[in-house]
């Protein structure tokens, strides 16, 4: 039967041609609906995680309206998606028709100018082999949208799981002891994805027990510094050194643990303002607690255990060489947070707009 097998085989190349053809295309519009996808969450989270901002601002409206915009795009690519995946189907199905019944009427016709009954037999046995071919084939073309919905998705995942891990740098590494004494040498760092770099050729060294105000506009590079401090971002080019030794080569564990960070948004964990100012040192008594939470006191002398109180309790209970602290707004009773500070001689980083 070779006939028939250069047909099924035709066939199958016909079908393989269609898949790839359609492929480029619906791979691009599936990733631009799934990043329309992601825009939407993005736009319902945000609002949801703001709800105080957008309620004292009234910005219901806006924001309704960004949902609505961000839900009609994510569907209006769904339906084109949708649409483009249905031609390649649409065009193989003709063809699966033919391998189907075509077949059997050339494979038919032949055998009846067979005599001596050999080609039936091997009619029925093609017929079987040839749907085995074609199958995947034509199963493939109905399943090519969900394939690329899945590779897109796992695509996105691979972004997230694929940047290096910090467990490495959080099992080895050096422990010096630290002064606080820091430099920048030539330091450069771009955010992932960012054409332009947060911080270009960064030089200033400052030593220990300095305390520094950063100050500048939003963007300017002010939480890039700190978070390059914290060891949050080391893909950066140039040196960042403290007392002498670059930040990359010491233990992140340790590095942390070495500073003390109040940041704009104070989170504090489930629980009492005790388990929140122990939670980096489980073992102090509730005399170093009180001893902490006054670091602040107001004018009577009493505890007021708000967020920022609490939080700068907590960072000063472990004693830190380097601090940074972010304060958009005057926090209460930081006078005397950063007197105590800086009586201890730690390096203080203060960023502020």
């Amino acid at each position: 039967m070779p006939t028939l097998a250069w047909i099924v085989l035709v066939c199958a190349v016909v079908i393989a041609g269609v898949i790839v053809v359609f492929l480029p295309a619906l791979r691009s519009i599936v990733g631009r609906m799934t990043l329309a996808e992601s825009e939407k969450g993005s736009a319902l989270s945000e609002t949801v995680q703001g709800i105080r901002t957008v309620k004292s601002l009234a910005l219901e409206p806006q924001r309704r309206a960004e949902w609505d915009m961000r839900v009609a795009a994510a569907g209006k690519l769904k339906l084109q998606a949708g649409r483009l995946a249905n031609w390649p189907q649409t065009v193989i199905n003709p063809i699966e028709s033919f391998i189907q019944r075509g077949i059997i009427m050339i494979g038919a016709y032949i055998a009846m100018q067979d005599n001596t009954g050999v080609a039936v037999g091997g009619l029925v046995a093609f017929m079987m082999l040839g749907g085995r071919v074609t199958q995947p084939l034509v199963g493939l073309a109905r399943l090519i949208e969900d394939f690329e919905e899945v590779r897109a998705s796992i695509a996105q995942v691979a972004m997230v799981l694929n940047n290096p891990s910090e467990t490495a740098a959080m099992q080895g590494g050096l422990r010096p002891k630290f002064a606080g004494a820091v430099s920048f040498e030539e330091l450069t760092f771009r955010y992932p994805g960012s054409k332009q770099p947060a911080l270009d050729k960064v030089s200033f060294s400052i030593p220990a027990g300095t305390m520094l105000g950063v100050v500048g506009r939003s963007g300017s590079g002010k939480s890039t510094v700190t978070r390059l401090l914290q060891g949050i971002n080391r893909e950066y080019s140039g040196f960042l050194k403290i007392d002498g030794v670059e930040l990359r080569e010491i233990n992140l564990t340790h590095l942390r643990r070495s500073f003390g960070v109040v940041l704009q948004d104070n989170f504090l964990f489930r629980g009492t303002v005790r388990d929140n100012i122990t939670a980096g040192r489980p073992g102090l008594t509730l005399n170093d607690v009180v001893r902490a939470a006054r670091i602040g006191p107001t004018a009577s002398g009493t505890v007021s255990p708000t967020r920022p109180t609490a939080r700068i309790a907590r960072e000063s209970t472990a004693g830190p060489a380097v601090r940074p602290a972010a304060a958009p707004a005057p926090v209460p009773r930081s006078e005397p947070t950063v007197g105590f500070g800086y009586n201890r001689r730690r390096t203080f980083f203060v960023t502020s707009n």
